[in-house]
């Protein structure tokens, strides 16, 4: 599993090119404030960076991904068209991200002085829209086994998160093969047996409670393990996770812990089963 230091380079490599992703993706926005597909872009570029910010406790950048990401939430779910007002406040925010994360400060995870007032400022300005904005509908959500060591499935987008979950799952006793998005992860899940699927909530395509609920309605694959990961916990998900039978875990230090137990439970029961 790659030292921390390593992953710190590769979560500042990452952030990025997604920090140009964001740069990029709100230009175009402001050119098409109601772009669906370039909003629910932006999102997964602000939710990576709070994934991997998460995962090496840097504070600071989570809690300033985590605002930029609420707002974003709120254009995707709501099918709002971006404001001029709104656009100002995220490229503040992504010049705000590119300073933390550069700043050494931002990387021992302190979130003070301006940084601290810019997400203050995005939280003011999510609840001015959810109170301004009328009720609007929500966006559409859209063979055998190898010998050797058993096979794991991990869906993940982000190269550093990927990076953490597999060495977890390696550790854990097992061979991990890996999709970036869920369209292509249940796809390789119906065409390949896996004691695992661990998936993160928001990744490219089907969103995990959806890859979840599809993995649930197959006949090869309605019994298989499966873990959600998630950097915010939300009530909702957690009831739809428990419906399905699936474990729905927090992205930090207890959830890697119980990540690794999970994997290694399923080892025991399907030993015992044999």
């Amino acid at each position: 599993m790659m030292q921390l230091p390593g992953l710190i380079d590769e979560f500042r490599a990452e952030a990025t090119d997604h920090l140009a992703a964001l740069d990029a993706e709100l230009l175009k926005l402001e050119r098409q404030p109601s772009d669906a597909e370039c909003v629910r872009r932006l999102f997964l570029a602000a939710h990576s960076i709070k994934g991997g910010a998460a995962m090496l406790n840097l504070n600071g950048v989570r809690d300033l991904a985590h605002a930029t990401e609420g707002i974003l939430g709120r254009l995707r779910d709501n099918k709002e068209p971006l404001r001029p007002a709104t656009a100002d406040l995220m490229f503040q925010a992504v010049d705000g991200l590119r300073k933390l994360i550069d700043d050494e400060a931002g990387a021992s995870g302190n979130s003070t002085g301006p940084a601290t007032n810019l997400v203050e400022r995005l939280r003011a300005h999510l609840q001015e829209l959810e109170h301004d904005a009328s009720p609007a509908a929500p966006l559409p959500t859209n063979g055998p086994e190898p010998l050797g060591r058993p096979m794991a499935l991990l869906i993940e987008n982000s190269p550093t998160l990927r990076a953490l979950e597999g060495g977890l799952l390696s550790d854990a006793g097992y061979s991990v093969d890996v999709e970036q998005g869920g369209d292509e992860g249940l796809a390789r899940a119906l065409a390949r047996e896996y004691r695992l699927v661990v998936s993160g909530m928001e990744i490219k395509g089907l969103r995990g409670l959806d890859l979840a609920a599809a993995l649930r309605g197959g006949p090869q694959t309605k019994e298989v393990a499966i873990v959600l990961l998630t950097a915010e916990e939300l009530d909702e998900d957690r009831r739809k996770a428990t419906d399905l039978g699936v474990d729905y875990l927090r992205r930090d230090k207890e959830g890697n812990r119980r990540l690794q137990e999970i994997a290694r439970s399923v080892l025991e029961e399907n030993a015992h089963e044999r």
